[in-house]
């Protein structure tokens, strides 16, 4: 395993043990994480530092039915976010779902990261959902999947799993 998904219901603590494990051993990811407004807005912003919840970062509305993407603004942010990653980085990418089914070239560009052995890619997916983006990340040779329950013991193993990645250094680009 190169690179690690954890999977599992809203708020078992996925992205938690990710940023506590990241957070005590001194890592600062390069990549994206989304976030969802009470009002169903959902916001995709940079891995580190403020979360920007502007117009201008929003994504999504996912109170509506069926849940609306701006498919052009997710390409462009996502594709953004993702083009700093460098050699040796550790990358979040906090959440892959079902909202980036049409942003192609945002799809390309984590199955390009997937493929690459010098960076270590830590994120969070939907087992629940089926688009080519997921079905094709859950298959991936490199990725290993782990489930997070809403419970102490499995936070606790996702913690662990997440400060076992961040100890292991990526392999250098030939």
């Amino acid at each position: 395993m190169q690179h690690l998904f954890f999977h599992g219901p809203s708020g078992a603590g996925k992205s938690f043990a990710i940023a506590r494990a990241a957070a005590e051993a001194g890592v600062t990811p390069a990549g994206f994480r989304s976030r969802k407004a009470a009002d169903g807005a959902v916001y995709l912003g940079p891995a580190a530092g403020p979360f920007p919840l502007d117009a201008a970062h929003r994504v999504a509305n996912v109170a509506v039915r069926p849940p609306v993407c701006d498919a052009a603004r997710f390409d462009a942010l996502g594709t953004a976010l993702l083009a700093s990653v460098r050699s040796g980085d550790f990358v979040l990418m906090d959440e892959i779902g079902f909202l980036e089914r049409d942003a192609a070239a945002f799809s390309r560009r984590v199955l390009a990261l997937l493929e690459r052995t010098d960076i270590r890619i830590i994120g969070v997916c939907r087992a629940d959902r089926d688009t080519p983006l997921l079905m094709r990340l859950r298959a991936h040779e490199r990725v290993a999947l782990q489930a997070v329950a809403p419970d102490a013991a499995s936070r606790e193993a996702a913690y662990r799993a997440a400060r076992a990645l961040f100890a292991r250094p990526a392999v250098p680009a030939p």
